[in-house]
């Protein structure tokens, strides 16, 4: 659970094995904000021990970590966060961050190996993927991301696409007004290995491997 005071962001964790809450971790807000520090309309990234929250200003990220349940604050590149920032995970587990640039390029910036820094690691050219009819660009925004699977949601006018950061392809999934959030959640279920036999000899035929992601949008009211 996450608070923000006056002075100080706190930050408590309940297990449910135990059946009690931490005690509190607190770090101290930087001056400038004038509201709470955590953004409101992004979700967390698990990073090898540690959560991550992005802040409401853009070019910070609060960090609690899991085992030692202190908190600190990293600062991102302003020069690189002038649009809307979106965490992620690298394929080897490291903290990263896409942001559009110029409109048109999808940047993904990930952490030094030792934790220190920032380096630019992809670029896609969105125009070569996205519905760009030549004129004026359109507005795009980065809504979503499944960092387990390299996948960023953008939303262009009212059509939601995602951009794969492997392949760097994009797909159109949806269509509607007044997205401002996804949240992806995956499931699947184990194939069956053998076809079991039913009382009257025939055969119950065996299901295939499955893997399916889905989202829920959430609107403004």
């Amino acid at each position: 659970m996450y608070a923000s005071l006056k002075a100080c962001s706190v930050a408590v964790v309940y297990s449910s094995k135990a059946g009690v809450w931490s005690g509190a971790a607190c770090v101290q807000q930087p001056g400038d904000l004038e509201s709470g520090f955590v953004s409101g309309r992004g979700l967390s990234v698990l990073a090898g021990s540690a959560l991550y929250f992005m802040s409401s200003t853009n070019y910070r990220i609060l960090r609690y970590d899991l085992c030692t349940r202190v908190m600190s604050i990293l600062q991102l590149p302003r020069s690189r966060c002038f649009g809307l920032v979106m965490l992620t995970t690298m394929e080897d587990g490291r903290l990263a961050f896409t942001t559009v640039e110029e409109q048109s390029r999808l940047c993904l910036y990930s952490r030094g190996d030792k934790g220190f820094g920032w380096s630019l690691s992809k670029v896609i050219e969105l125009e070569n993927e996205l519905p760009f009819d030549g004129s004026l660009p359109p507005t795009l925004y980065l809504v979503g991301t499944t960092e387990s699977i390299g996948v960023i949601f953008v939303k262009v006018e009212d059509e939601l696409f995602t951009i794969d950061l492997n392949t760097s392809r994009a797909r159109k999934v949806y269509q509607g007004s007044s997205i401002t959030m996804v949240v992806p959640y995956m499931n699947f279920y184990i194939p069956v290995l053998g076809a079991p036999s039913t009382n009257d000899g025939s055969k119950v035929r065996a299901s295939s491997g499955l893997q399916t992601m889905g989202f829920q949008e959430k609107k403004r009211h």
